[in-house]
């Protein structure tokens, strides 16, 4: 049993040798920009994340962002997670 409450887990599962995977957390406060500079940057909200120009992102929804592509979230303190994913060299 959990002494300190419920918790996510969220694992990033990738071809050995054919992936490389970073995954970072992100607090929303204010409007934050986001700049995919991997080949695919996937933003996991753990919380309700605006998206400016766009829509929100509610709790366990989900964003691919293309390298190149850019998004700005905007919250007062909300979580999310930052999954970029490049492939090996010569995969």
């Amino acid at each position: 049993e959990l002494t300190g409450g419920p918790i996510r887990d969220l694992n990033v599962m990738v071809r050995r040798g054919g992936w490389y995977a970073s995954v970072r957390r992100l607090l929303v406060a204010g409007e934050t920009p986001i700049a995919a500079v991997a080949a695919q940057t996937l933003v996991v909200a753990l919380d309700h994340v605006a998206v400016v120009s766009g829509e929100p992102l509610l709790a366990e929804d989900a964003l691919l962002l293309a390298r190149g592509e850019g998004v700005t979230l905007s919250g007062s303190g909300a979580r999310a997670v930052l999954v970029e994913l490049d492939p090996a060299a010569g995969a």
